[in-house]
Order: C-alpha cells, then structure tokens, then sequence
C-alpha cells in the first residue's frame, strides 16, 4: 500500500496559470466554435430581440417580431435586385 504524504509537483499559481493558456490555446479546443459570421448575426439578432422585446409589450412576440423583420429585409432585398 502507497501512501502520499505530500504532492510531488510543486508549481506556483502563475505557472499554472501559464500553462492552462497554453493547453487551452490548441486549436482541438476551438474547433467547433462558431464562425466570425455566426457570431456576428448572433449578436444581430439578440439585439433585435431586445429591442423588440422592450417595444412588444405582453407576450412573447420577439420571434414572431424577428420573423416580420427578416421578411421585411429579404422582400426590400428581393426588390431592389428587380
């Protein structure tokens, strides 16, 4: 029977810190993070949200708010290329 009467490996809070970032900067880590235009039509669309949510009042009308939006921008795309 082993018995452990002190850790083995002595590092400081720093270095810890150090090579977290470190293990934490491989790309395996990152690899199914979403991409720079998902993240910025995420940020698009939950502050649409909340800017309906704040104008809609009673109920949980922001999606169907979002939905009336987005339609609103495809039809002005749509005619604007005709």
């Amino acid at each position: 029977m082993r018995v452990f009467l002190e850790v083995p490996v002595t590092i400081s809070r720093e270095e810890a810190r150090k090579a977290a970032e470190r293990e934490l900067a491989d790309p395996v880590y990152h690899q199914d993070d979403p991409s720079l235009v998902e993240r910025a039509l995420t940020w698009v669309f939950e502050k649409i949200s909340e800017l309906l949510s704040r104008i809609g009042g009673v109920g949980d009308t922001r999606y169907l708010g979002v939905a009336a939006l987005v339609a609103v921008i495809v039809i002005t795309l749509v005619a604007l290329r005709l």
